[in-house]
């Protein structure tokens, strides 16, 4: 769970999951890979050091990846949630 809208909708504390990009839903793909609010942060971030990966990637790692890139996308994906200021309080 996040305090993505989608996330919140379908704990009945939103009343619909859009982005405010305009996209009708912001769950973590849309989030991490699509929205266009971030992209500037997305590309010195999570693309800056990584091929292009799954949001599931991105939020669990991969087993089939060495520690050490899982390390390295966990790292990545933790700076592009701060740098986005997406859940500043």
């Amino acid at each position: 769970m996040s305090d993505l809208n989608h996330d919140l909708y379908l704990r009945h504390l939103r009343d619909n999951p859009s982005c405010a990009c305009g996209s009708q839903v912001e769950d973590a793909a849309h989030y991490l890979l699509e929205c266009p609010l971030y992209d500037a942060v997305r590309e010195t971030t999570i693309l800056a050091s990584q091929s292009h990966r799954s949001a599931k990637d991105l939020l669990y790692g991969n087993p089939a990846l060495s520690t050490h890139v899982n390390e390295d996308i966990f790292l990545s994906v933790q700076e592009f949630i701060y740098l986005s200021g997406r859940f500043a309080a």
